[in-house]
């Protein structure tokens, strides 16, 4: 059974020599707890997250039963820098055994080196299968949905339009509550009422 770690078209790779056995369980979420009157009962519980092991040898010199994608020797080192990167990213990524595939994390390995055999290494890797999340919407009891909020709106820009006897003073003492502040409507208006004494009848002025 082929094993292929993949997660892009940068790191892809297939252990040279195939393990003899991949171990795949589903352990249960289940447990006891005591009651009051020191009974246990057991609590069942969903399935938990697969998890794949296995143990596999990265040779540091050529094999006849060793397998190179691309006819290229590669020595242990190679493999064992795919997986630290797979293990400092922290991120799913794809293991295809056989025709199966699914999407796991790397919870962890550990390396032996075996001198006697021209320093060959055997590592062993701990895979866990991951679960999306699923959403749940909460409703209020009774089963009625809570209106919908309406989305807040900009209130339109305020405006004045100018009558006769009109000046800047009298607009923002009247919209503004003080007169004093009429440099502000000038600001606004500074294009249309280059003179802030000068404003003619009709003018629409934007006010703060």
């Amino acid at each position: 059974m082929d094993l292929y770690f993949t997660k892009n078209t940068a790191l892809r790779f297939r252990f040279p020599v195939t393990p003899r056995a991949v171990s795949l369980t589903a352990p249960g979420r289940g447990r006891t707890a005591a009651l009051i009157d020191t009974t246990e009962i057991s609590l069942p519980g969903g399935p938990g997250l697969r998890e794949v092991s296995f143990e596999a040898l990265l040779p540091n010199r050529r094999y006849p039963f060793a397998v190179y994608p691309d006819g290229v020797f590669r020595p242990a080192g190679y493999y064992l820098a795919m997986i630290e990167q797979l293990k400092a990213e922290r991120e799913p990524f794809t293991v295809i055994l056989g025709e199966k595939s699914m999407t796991v994390t790397l919870e962890g390995f550990t390396i032996a080196e075996d001198a006697s055999f021209g320093g060959d290494v055997m590592i062993s890797v701990r895979l866990r299968g991951t679960r999306e999340a699923a959403v749940r919407i909460l409703r209020p009891s009774g089963g009625v949905s809570p209106p919908p909020r309406p989305a807040p709106q900009t209130p339109p820009p305020r405006t004045y339009t100018v009558v006769r006897g009109d000046t800047l003073w009298a607009i923002a003492r009247r919209f503004l509550g003080n007169g004093a502040r009429w440099p502000e409507i000038h600001a606004l208006n500074r294009e249309a009422v280059p003179d802030p004494n000068l404003i003619r009848v009709g003018q629409v002025l934007r006010l703060p």
